[in-house]
């Protein structure tokens, strides 16, 4: 999302990550379970993978996406829009990126073996090349200033092959219109989305997928291994729940509540503001929840991790049912 608000300041858009996420309908809650790629249990909390689709259907905005098998023609293909004045969103791994140190998850437990830790749904923005020195220029959401890298790099971090997301020299461009649809009936229609993606969605989603992670989150010592039990704690609740830095904190909920506070202006609707305060609160919880989670891992004693274990259920069995009050009222607006 980050990486997307950038394309879009460029166009003459000034939209907040929280405004983009809060639009599309993105917030939502998923509990996935991906033991062959090393990630036994995975939890996140905004529907990522169509938001692309999802926003720029929205706003109107055209967008094609080219992969290739070919480093050549996936840098021409780069090139080619730069020399348009157009910058270009490239999917990414991140662990091949120079300054990946910069920008991923640090304080891992001295049980967490980040030695191998990567991601390849990355994406960074290319605004510039020079062939002279071959570098490219690029944003990357992760930090503040441009970043420098060079061609060897990037064509590591693009034609990566580690999975679950190759980035296959993935590259995006975007056709923004000349004026956007007016927000008020996008905004309502927003809201029914996300209610949506809490009560209609597949079964490993929602309200539901929440309390089936309270459930078995106590059983997890039973159905994972050691080093798999590690891997969900810390990436599946800790990294990918709150310390990454796309979640926005709490399960993407702090960022949703701001988005609240924020159309609540442009509705005139001011009880929009006490349900934000709700996904405030629920943010907390999911913080402490992955505080709970990361501290779990280096707990020796088995009944010690039983009762952490249990305080982190009891606490996402309270946190769905505050979402659930959220949601409630906030089908009053649609």
């Amino acid at each position: 999302m980050g990486s997307f608000r950038d394309i879009c300041e460029f166009n003459g858009y000034d939209f907040s990550e929280d405004f983009l996420l809060g639009i599309c309908g993105g917030l939502c809650f998923v509990y996935l379970k991906f033991r062959r790629f090393g990630m036994p249990a995975f939890t996140t909390g905004a529907n990522i993978r169509t938001f692309l689709d999802d926003i720029c259907s929205l706003l109107n905005i055209n967008y094609e996406t080219r992969i290739t098998k070919s480093s050549r023609r996936a840098w021409d293909s780069v090139k080619e829009l730069i020399d348009l004045d157009i910058p270009v969103a490239l999917q990414v791994e991140m662990c091949y990126l120079p300054y990946f140190e910069e920008i991923k998850v640090n304080g891992a437990p001295k049980e967490v073996d980040t030695s191998e830790a990567h991601f390849g749904g990355h994406m960074v923005v290319v605004i510039g090349y020079d062939d002279e020195n071959e570098h490219a220029y690029i944003y990357d959401n992760g930090l503040e200033e441009m970043q420098i890298i060079s061609y060897e790099d990037l064509q590591r971090a693009r034609t990566s092959k580690l999975k679950p997301f190759p980035p296959n020299n993935r590259i995006w461009k975007f056709i923004f219109p000349k004026t956007l649809p007016q927000f008020d009936e996008i905004i309502r229609n927003s809201f029914k989305k996300t209610i949506a993606n809490f009560y209609e969605g597949p079964g490993f989603t929602g309200i539901r997928s929440e309390r089936k992670l309270a459930n078995e989150i106590v059983k997890w010592p039973e159905m994972f291994n050691k080093e798999e039990l590690t891997n969900a704690l810390w990436l599946g609740i800790y990294v990918f729940g709150f310390a990454l830095s796309g979640t926005g904190g709490g399960m993407f909920r702090e960022a949703y509540s701001r988005f609240l506070v924020q159309v609540s202006e442009i509705l005139k609707e001011e009880k929009l503001r006490e349900i934000a305060k709700i996904f405030s609160n629920a943010s907390d919880n999911w913080a402490s929840i992955a505080y709970i989670a990361k501290e779990a891992i280096e707990i020796k004693d088995k009944n010690e991790l039983e009762k952490a274990l249990k305080i982190a259920s009891d606490k996402i069995l309270e946190t769905s049912y505050l979402e659930e009050n959220a949601l409630s009222r906030l089908k009053e607006f649609t």
